[in-house]
């Protein structure tokens, strides 16, 4: 059985041909939704619905499409979408059991504290820390 290509990208063409041997039955429903995603984020660009949602959403659209058509930008804020979906509870989860663990808090405050320097200016201190090291 052969995946007929969906998608409007030569990249996308070079993996479904590489993945087409040795493909599972489910990887062809994972192509299908992704594009049904693709296309609805695409009727909602052509819509101008984004023009209607926040100043972060409208900067979504409107930096990348000065290099990039619709359906670039349909793709790569479908990427986005899954992308946070995962995240964020990732990250609220973690740092839920952080705070939930006063041994683990304090190990943490501990050691973000090691590499904090305390600077004094009018009589306030405040901690800083160099995070490119």
């Amino acid at each position: 059985m052969s995946i007929t290509c969906l998608a409007k990208t030569p990249a996308h063409d070079c993996i479904v041909s590489w993945l087409e041997p040795c493909q599972p039955c489910w990887l062809r429903r994972g192509f299908v939704a992704v594009e049904k995603v693709v296309d609805a984020m695409e009727k909602y660009f052509k819509a101008t619905a984004h023009l209607s949602g926040s100043a972060p959403v409208q900067a979504r659209y409107e930096i990348p499409s000065q290099e990039l058509d619709i359906h670039q930008i349909a793709r790569f804020e479908c990427v986005n979408g899954i992308a946070l979906l995962s995240t964020l509870p990732a990250a609220s989860w973690t740092v839920y059991h952080v705070f939930s663990n006063q041994a683990m808090l304090a190990t943490i405050h501990e050691q973000a504290n090691a590499l904090c320097v305390n600077k004094e200016e009018r009589s306030i201190v405040s901690k800083s820390a160099d995070l490119a090291v």
